[in-house]
């Protein structure tokens, strides 16, 4: 019996899985504003507080701020943490009142700043180079 319980709690200590913070934000580097429309995908609603946001042209928007089972990454290495955006259903952008037609839940769309391990923000620039 004595042994049962030391190997149940020797595998909750070493099955403990770190969790990082991570901001999800959306920058307007274009010289008009932008609205940002949110489809909460596999996201649980109530991880979005806001499913609509009008971006002012050079603000930025926090879409998001979620724990993510991970070991955390770096500005080298930001290894799984993609898979919060890959859960992402769609953000649809639109400029000037017409649709950006593009898949901005693609990791190309995305950079990530580590500020330490495990906590970092995504951000998706939208700029001229996006039309």
């Amino acid at each position: 019996m004595k042994y049962k319980l030391l190997l149940i709690l020797v595998l909750l200590v070493f099955s403990c899985d770190y969790w990082g913070e991570y901001e999800y934000k959306i920058q307007n580097n274009t010289d008009k504003d932008i609205q940002i429309r949110i489809f909460a995908g596999n996201w649980r609603p109530n991880d979005i507080q806001q499913d609509s946001f009008n971006i002012k042209s050079t603000e930025t928007q926090l879409l998001r701020v979620t724990k993510s089972e991970n070991l955390g990454c770096t500005s080298d290495n930001p290894c799984g943490c993609y898979k919060i955006i890959e859960d992402l259903g769609d953000i649809k952008v639109y400029y000037d009142g017409k649709l950006i037609d593009k898949d901005f839940k693609d990791i190309i769309y995305w950079s990530y700043k580590s500020k330490s391990k495990g906590i970092g923000t995504y951000l998706i620039i939208i700029d001229d180079s996006i039309f």
